[in-house]
């Protein structure tokens, strides 16, 4: 069965996320919603991390998703429509 995040192999910079995404798909397929979610958390961690990192902002390793959020929101790195989808999965899962 091809991953419908196939896509995300295309690119060096990208091919990181593709396991993890991979695995919420194959979790969802399996009914195991709550192991679901913590992989599509740490999908958006890491996609929230990358675009620090490609702005060249130092954050700490530490440093929590709330707190790169509000980074990210601070210097305008995103467009608010991004922050929308993010923001929810921080808050429940």
């Amino acid at each position: 069965m091809e991953s419908n995040f196939e896509f995300l192999t295309k690119d060096q910079d990208t091919q990181l996320l593709y396991d993890t995404a991979k695995d919420a798909e194959e979790l969802y397929t399996l009914g195991k919603f709550s192991n679901e979610f913590e992989s599509i958390r740490k999908v958006v961690e890491n996609m929230v991390r990358m675009i620090l990192d490609f702005e060249y902002i130092e954050i700490s390793e530490y440093s929590t998703l709330n707190d790169c959020l509000k980074e990210i929101r601070q210097k305008r790195l995103v467009n608010n429509d991004i922050l929308d989808v993010f923001i929810p999965i921080k808050k429940y899962w």
